[in-house]
């Protein structure tokens, strides 16, 4: 059995009848608006063609699973809860169950992540830290 002859794909969008109008079905990828079907675009066409290209920005919006484990502070740290820490705390040893109760901040690595995740800027607690200490050294170098 020998296979059909596969026409070209330039062929394939070709409207039957016709050598020189080309018919187009292309859906164009926009973010934030609804998928626009590009038909019948020829010469001296009499509807305009709807193109709507960059019509409206995509919205940041802020990632709302991240949002519900996690607490941003009023400095820009952000604050969550460890893990394997809610439930079935009798195989777990009592200094494992103190350690779940101290507040736990995100570390340097993980901010670039987070920021980008939730569209603002952010601090860890390393850069924190280091700020603290610049200001306990200024105002003991000022006095």
């Amino acid at each position: 059995m020998s296979e059909p002859d596969r026409t070209p794909p330039r062929e394939a969008i070709r409207s039957p009848g016709s050598e020189n109008v080309v018919w187009m079905a292309v859906i164009c990828q926009i973010p934030s608006a609804t998928p626009i079907l590009l038909d019948s675009i020829r010469e001296g066409s009499p509807r305009p063609h709807p193109v709507l290209f960059g019509a409206e920005m995509p919205k940041s919006k802020s990632h709302k699973g991240l949002l519900k484990r996690i607490k941003i502070t009023k400095s820009g740290k952000i604050r969550f809860r460890r893990p394997h820490s809610r439930h079935i705390k009798s195989n777990k040893t009592g200094q494992q169950v103190r350690s779940y109760r101290r507040p736990r901040y995100a570390r340097a690595g993980d901010m670039k992540r987070y920021s980008m995740l939730l569209f603002r800027p952010l601090r860890s607690q390393e850069q924190s830290i280091a700020d603290q200490k610049e200001r306990e050294a200024s105002t003991s170098n000022a006095s």
